[in-house]
């Protein structure tokens, strides 16, 4: 199996850093934190979940220095500071321009799976001789390509765990994995997914994005493990949009549904039981960065509801803001088919994006994740309430304001 074969190749020959040539295996001996005056190395802070990061980072007085560490094909940096300020207009993320020329943040043009992360060498000693938290986030989404192509991310996260195991402070600093729920997505639906790295590749095996998050995964547990590297994957279920703005990324596939619905003219019902366990993405990141301060040695923590909404109950609230019924779950799929049959050159993209909706509608129960240990560490994940019709329609909202939904009586509701 090919997840195993990356596994071995990148998990080998770690090297030891001076710190924990007398550590046992598996001990944690360091103080990484992002807090008391501590520097950061965040990667893909231009992305929706990124700058809610890095914006969080920015605003927290105790981080004494962030490293931004994005691709930018132009190779300039002025280029991505730009990229990075149209992300936080967005995502109508509160901020300051200041940010952005602060001698606290630097951006900087990285790959990953090169020497020294893409950076020029004196960059990259300022990293490896300073940092005291590394936040791994950036990785491709796109579900069709297969694991071969997601080798570079997995490269290069063994380049970041390298740069950490280089470290002079002791203890080494804290490493954190920006995860998904897809590393577990066929774990059995009616016990929720430990907060483990305990799991076997056949969990993962849905398409090379889940399958490259669990190899990644299982490279942290092995830094922990053999070189005693503070490290935690964080596990991220279905983000929402903004909790007070309802900003929400359009490339995703809850907007993709909910246009879809507003185009057929109806939304479906679901089987009794499903729900909604998203989280409000700038709720998300405060929870992340929780887990960073803790100090704790969890190997594991997942981000997902403590408190899920029934699916009907939320998509009810989507077909009133839209103004379609809700329809069974049959009648949904026959417009969809019909739809996409009758689509011309867009069949093709309808057709997948038909069967797509049928198999996730069609699955008795769904993976869920356990969050026991993550919603002691996280008052602002303990503190999430279930989807509510404000939520909704502050995302509809969003979506009408910007031109991705049709103009409906969202906004005359509430």
């Amino acid at each position: 199996m090919l997840m195993r074969s990356l596994l071995a190749r990148y998990g080998a020959g770690f090297p030891v850093a001076h710190w924990i040539q007398n550590a046992s295996p598996g001990a944690c001996t360091g103080t990484g934190s992002i807090s008391e005056g501590g520097t950061i190395v965040i990667t893909g802070t231009t992305g929706c979940f990124g700058s809610h990061l890095l914006a969080q980072l920015l605003q927290t007085p105790d981080v004494a220095r962030v490293y931004a560490l994005n691709r930018q094909s132009s190779g300039d940096v002025l280029a991505l500071q730009e990229r990075q300020r149209d992300a936080f207009r967005k995502w109508r993320i509160p901020w300051e321009d200041s940010w952005l020329t602060d001698h606290r943040v630097s951006f900087h043009i990285a790959n990953l799976a090169k020497p020294f992360l893409g950076l020029p060498q004196a960059v990259y000693g300022e990293l490896r001789r300073s940092v005291t938290a590394i936040i791994h986030n950036a990785w491709t989404v796109n579900f069709a390509l297969p694991l071969s192509s997601y080798e570079p991310q997995i490269s290069g996260t063994r380049n970041l765990l390298g740069l950490a195991l280089g470290s002079p402070i002791p203890g080494g600093p804290r490493v954190i994995f920006v995860s998904s729920i897809g590393a577990v997505w066929s774990h059995p639906p009616l016990d929720p997914a430990p907060e483990s790295l305990d799991i076997e590749p056949e969990m993962a095996v849905k398409n090379g994005y889940t399958e490259s998050k669990w190899v990644a995964e299982q490279l942290l547990g092995r830094a922990a493990e053999e070189r005693a590297l503070q490290t935690t994957v964080v596990r991220v279920g279905q983000l929402s949009g903004h909790s007070h703005t309802g900003s929400w990324n359009t490339a995703e596939m809850v907007p993709a549904f909910v246009r879809l619905c507003q185009r057929l003219g109806c939304v479906p019902t679901r089987h009794e039981g499903a729900s909604c366990t998203y989280v409000p993405v700038d709720i998300a990141a405060a929870a992340l960065l929780e887990m960073v301060t803790c100090g704790s040695d969890e190997r594991v923590l997942h981000i997902t509801s403590p408190r899920p909404a029934s699916w009907n109950e939320v998509y009810g609230f989507v077909a009133e803001d839209l103004a379609v019924p809700m329809v069974p779950l049959s009648e949904f799929l026959d417009r969809l088919w019909a739809s996409a049959r009758a689509s011309g050159g867009g069949s093709a993209h309808a057709l997948r994006f038909a069967g797509l909706v049928e198999s996730y509608n069609l699955t008795p129960t769904e993976v869920t994740l356990c969050i026991e240990r993550a919603v002691k560490i996280s008052p602002a994940l303990s503190a999430v309430e279930p989807v509510g019709r404000a939520d909704v329609h502050k995302w509809l909202s969003f979506w009408e304001e910007i031109g991705f939904l049709a103009s409906s009586t969202a906004s005359s509701k509430l």
